[in-house]
């Protein structure tokens, strides 16, 4: 019999990182995607308009308190 240490799916694409912000957790593109109701292909064009993000070797993360403050700051 084989146990799986693995926890759940929905559980694995969320990364939680010690900041100053406190304990929010690091989602992917496509979960803020989800989270803002839009593509995944404006986030891209967002990071590349300078949207806040952790970029580690191939991955983006991003935290949705910082996500929605640079959104509001770019409206106003």
């Amino acid at each position: 019999m084989t146990v799986s240490h693995r926890p759940p799916d929905d559980q694995r694409r969320v990364i939680s990182f010690r900041s100053r912000t406190g304990n929010e957790p690091w989602v992917t593109t496509k979960k803020l995607a989800e989270h803002l109701d839009v593509s995944e292909r404006t986030i891209q064009r967002w990071t590349a308009e300078g949207m806040p993000c952790l970029r580690s070797r191939r991955t983006l993360r991003y935290q949705v308190s910082a996500c929605l403050a640079w959104l509001r700051e770019i409206e106003a």
